[in-house]
């Protein structure tokens, strides 16, 4: 198979999804992970984010959009189009619509515009920090406690966030609690637009 995963900024999908992700790639199934925009430090960033998908054993591209011209319109729709379009996925996974962050919200309405017509699957994953009035619902859970330490090892490599948010305790206690509502030790939490 292969897994096809928009992120807003470098961080987000490993944040969100990490420990799906090498559930997949040690499965020997094909993962891409796409960054759409850095807004601060893009290149140290975007360095940090390739050396977080090597651990997690996934291609990675990065569009180097600008932050502030990220809208879910027809030119971010039109460039995950093309992605999608080349790569050609059975699965896509996205931000929630109802993240907190606009940049979040605009990349999962382009990644639902993108895959209309497209008979892949497609979830959104749970988001990271923020307050939002919307209620986000898990309809999917991946327990993922065999695959926690290199998620934990992916996220390491993002030394600007640890150090400018200090969200890996966060990140941890999430997954304990995700992991709680189903059975295992940790547990990721999806959406889902379409199967």
């Amino acid at each position: 198979m292969k897994i096809l995963c928009f992120g807003a900024h470098p961080s987000d999908i490993e944040v969100s999804m990490g420990g799906t992700i090498v559930l997949y790639t040690s499965a020997g199934h094909t993962v891409k992970m796409v960054v759409v925009t850095s807004p601060n430090k893009a290149e140290t960033r975007k360095q940090e984010a390739i050396a977080a998908s090597q651990i997690l054993g996934t291609e990675f591209e990065y569009l180097d959009l600008d932050s502030y011209s990220v809208h879910a319109d027809r030119h971010l729709v039109g460039t995950f189009d093309m992605v999608y379009g080349e790569y050609r996925p059975d699965i896509v996974y996205t931000h929630w619509v109802g993240d907190s962050h606009q940049g979040r919200r605009a990349v999962a309405h382009a990644t639902i515009s993108a895959t209309r017509k497209n008979a892949c699957s497609v979830f959104m994953y749970e988001s990271t920090g923020g307050i939002t009035t919307n209620i986000f619902r898990a309809q999917m859970f991946v327990g993922i406690t065999k695959t926690m330490r290199l998620k934990a090892k992916a996220l390491g490599e993002h030394k600007t966030q640890i150090e400018a948010d200090g969200w890996f305790y966060g990140v941890t206690s999430r997954a304990q609690y995700r992991g709680y509502q189903i059975g295992p030790l940790s547990a990721e939490a999806c959406t889902v637009a379409r199967t």
